[in-house]
């Protein structure tokens, strides 16, 4: 199970994912990760990626989508699952114009489609 940094949301360090320029090398550095974890991963493992998406100039990204076709376009790896984690008590939202986001994403990504 992960939860990496969300792309220009918070600036944990200097520099790390998620403190990118553009969202697109954010998820490329993502997936540079995702594909050491299938490397090292057994054939019967798998793994849990909880993601939250972010807006840029008034436009919601889609980033968590975009991370699960990367993986399973470009990796193989197979997502099992899409989970909505419905947070009853989501941050604080100032923005008048869109509705607040209380929910992330959570995949479940397999190697193999048998035996995980």
């Amino acid at each position: 199970m992960t939860s990496p940094p969300y792309w220009g949301q918070r600036q944990y360090a200097v520099s790390g994912i998620g403190l990118e320029e553009d969202y697109k090398f954010y998820i490329s550095r993502l997936s540079a990760v995702f594909v050491e974890l299938k490397r090292v991963l057994k054939s019967t493992g798998s793994f849990w990626l909880n993601i939250g998406d972010t807006y840029q100039n008034k436009r919601l990204l889609g980033i968590p989508w975009r991370v699960a076709f990367e993986l399973t376009d470009k990796q193989g790896w197979i997502l099992r699952n899409d989970v909505i984690w419905n947070k009853v008590k989501g941050g604080p939202d100032n923005a008048l114009d869109k509705l607040g986001n209380v929910h992330e994403y959570v995949f479940h990504f397999v190697k193999s489609s048998k035996g995980y």
